[in-house]
């Protein structure tokens, strides 16, 4: 009875997850096609109006304000701390609107500042202020990356599906280490590609986002390594540990 209903979960899973694969992949066409428009769009001639152009035009702004969010996680032996940068710009036409900018760009704005503004189908994409000058992506890039994601969350659940014993204690592993480990990876392998479509390879580069993946990797790996040793510790641990030595006692042959 139970091996049925742990058949039946894994059917169950194989359909979410395959489901899930096949909508983001579906979602993420359009949002792929805009963000590889936008990678070799071309300088507008300087009299196309930049509100409507599939050229990059150009618009005079102004730093309306700038300020800093801070991120704390941890606890108080292990503490991380990280900061946003943020500038609010007024456009020409009297909009105003926040983007999260790099410290060098920040740390070169003042408010009240000359912005000059890369403007691509309406979208802000570049600014730049007293000579420093930040990428910004389109809104197309992130549906790409959210896209991606959802389907890479759905080939783990496939996965799972597959290779797995149907039991969620599989799926999740240790303290959910496991699906948060597939969680982050994949994560770290849909943002690099998202930007790389649409900035191409400009910037960081194949070696600098090839180093953002493995460094996610690396997380992710150890991760799931130090959850699993801390469940080894636990009375769940030592529960896993017992039915392992009871499988291996009851193989044929088994020392």
């Amino acid at each position: 009875m139970h091996e049925m209903r742990y058949v039946l979960v894994r059917c169950c899973a194989l359909l979410l997850g395959s489901a899930a694969v096949w909508a983001g992949l579906h979602q993420a066409a359009e949002p792929y096609r805009t963000t590889v428009q936008f990678r070799h769009a071309r300088p507008c001639p300087s009299n196309s109006p930049a509100e409507t152009s599939a050229c990059v035009g150009r618009e005079n702004g102004r730093v309306a304000d700038k300020y800093t969010v801070t991120h704390t996680s941890g606890d108080s032996d292990d503490t991380t701390t990280h900061t946003s940068y943020y500038l609010r710009v007024e456009r020409g036409s009297g909009r105003t609107a926040k983007y999260e900018v790099s410290s060098g760009l920040h740390g070169a704005a003042r408010r009240g500042s000359r912005a000059g503004l890369e403007v691509w189908r309406g979208q802000v994409v570049g600014i730049t202020v007293r000579g420093s000058r930040d990428r910004l992506t389109p809104d197309a890039a992130d549906d790409l990356l959210f896209n991606w994601w959802c389907s890479w969350i759905g080939a783990g659940v496939a996965l799972w599906s597959v290779l797995g014993s149907g039991r969620p204690r599989g799926l999740f592993g240790p303290l959910g280490s496991r699906a948060g480990a597939w969680v982050w990876l994949g994560l770290c392998t849909a943002l690099p590609a998202s930007r790389i479509a649409a900035h191409g390879t400009a910037g960081w580069g194949i070696l600098g986002w090839s180093a953002v993946w493995l460094l996610g990797a690396a997380v992710s790996v150890g991760a799931v390594v130090a959850f699993r040793e801390e469940a080894d510790g636990t009375a769940g641990g030592r529960w896993f540990a017992r039915r392992s030595r009871r499988r291996m006692r009851a193989r044929p042959g088994a020392g």
